[in-house]
């Protein structure tokens, strides 16, 4: 017998996966929309406003590029706990006005600069932009010409999670029932293509010599990540042809061999289902003849299972099981189905443990039946 659900349950219970893929979804391409439209649009025209502004002439005004003298008063260094930091310079300008400029890196570093030394810095709409050392030139943390490169890095990587997003959301809502895996591949192979590209996103907007560039990079870096996705895709779909199908089969059973246990082990295992014995801790106990739930690893109440407990299959989480999910990086669960007079039991452990629980059951099958009863003595 294998338990399936095909009724309207399941569509309830990925009701959290429709939403949430649909809100985060939405919420991605929002932000991508934002920085991708607006911000980074504005700040790449002011970085070639930049570029394309010349020195004043007798008119003045604030797109041109005017430059002053002014001797260092003060340096002020800041380090982060990377080892990289910044420093400020504290400038009387020679109208005796005073100026704070923050600059990248450090003063010692080319082109150098020193208190007393008598410099020329550069305003271009009211801010100073760079300065002129005598040993060359050093751009302030406001030159606008990279200012573009920050919401384009967080844009493109918002952007592609956002049509993942949409993805999950479709797949929850009209596709799931295509298969009952709690980690399908049609799942985790979009996803883990679509952190790729995005890294690729992120890089080379931080990285390349323009928008442009960095457009084309990661077009190009899709192009290869497609590919690839799509050959893992096909090798997944090959493997799992069996457990994506809802028909009666149970394509997607497990062979696992019992192993009776010869002393008492505390497993951590989950019962679920709608039984009085369901949820009752995080361990199981198997020993010789018995199989108890524990609300503790190393202690704690038990609870043995009934005689009426009947192992049916082992098999992969389903998203349709009730509660959450076991795996970890320690972790690969499987799912024992049981019937109890009728009524499903799902038991949920890693998969090196399995063997254990099922030759506890079958133990205390034999223990319970194997033994007859005792004639009475002859009086």
């Amino acid at each position: 017998m294998v338990i399936i659900d095909t009724s309207g349950r399941s569509r309830r219970q990925n009701r959290a996966g429709i939403y949430a893929s649909a809100i985060l979804g939405c919420l991605a391409l929002a932000v991508a929309a934002l920085l991708l439209l607006i911000v980074a649009p504005v700040q790449l025209d002011e970085g070639r406003d930049f570029d394309a502004a010349r020195p004043c002439t007798a008119q003045g005004g604030d797109d041109c590029l005017r430059s002053v003298r002014a001797t260092v008063a003060e340096i002020a260094t800041h380090r982060n706990r990377k080892g990289s930091g910044s420093y400020r310079l504290i400038l009387i300008q020679r109208d005796g006005k005073r100026a704070d400029v923050a600059f990248s890196g450090s003063p010692e570093a080319a082109p150098t600069v020193s208190v007393g030394r008598d410099i020329a810095v550069t305003y271009w709409r009211g801010q100073v932009r760079f300065a002129d050392y005598p040993s060359g030139r050093k751009y302030s943390r406001a030159d606008p010409r990279d200012d573009y490169r920050a919401p384009m890095a967080w844009g493109l990587p918002a952007g592609i999670m956002g049509l993942f997003g949409m993805w999950s959301w479709l797949w929850w809502a009209k596709l799931s029932h295509l298969s009952r895996l709690r980690y399908p591949w049609q799942l985790w192979v979009p996803v883990s293509g679509c952190l790729t590209v995005a890294s690729i996103a992120g890089v080379a907007a931080m990285t390349a010599g323009s928008m442009g560039a960095a457009l084309r990079v990661t077009g190009g870096g899709a192009l290869v990540v497609f590919a690839v996705t799509l050959v893992l895709g096909l090798i997944a779909w090959r493997r799992q042809r069996g457990d994506d199908t809802v028909a009666q089969r149970g394509d997607d059973t497990v062979a696992v061999e019992p192993l009776a246990p010869t002393a008492e082990q505390v497993i951590q295992g989950v019962v679920r289902g709608e039984v009085s014995y369901a949820n009752h801790g995080v361990a199981l106990i198997a020993a010789p003849g018995s199989l108890a739930v524990s609300t503790g690893l190393t202690g704690g109440s038990r609870r043995e299972l009934p005689s009426s407990l009947t192992p049916l299959r082992v098999r992969p989480e389903y998203w349709t099981d009730p509660g959450g999910s076991l795996a970890s990086k320690e972790t690969k669960p499987l799912v024992l189905e049981c019937e109890d007079n009728g009524v499903p039991v799902f038991i949920t452990a890693d998969r090196k443990d399995l063997p254990l629980i099922l030759g506890a059951l079958e133990s205390r099958t034999v223990s319970t039946t194997a033994a007859p009863a005792r004639p009475a003595p002859t009086p």
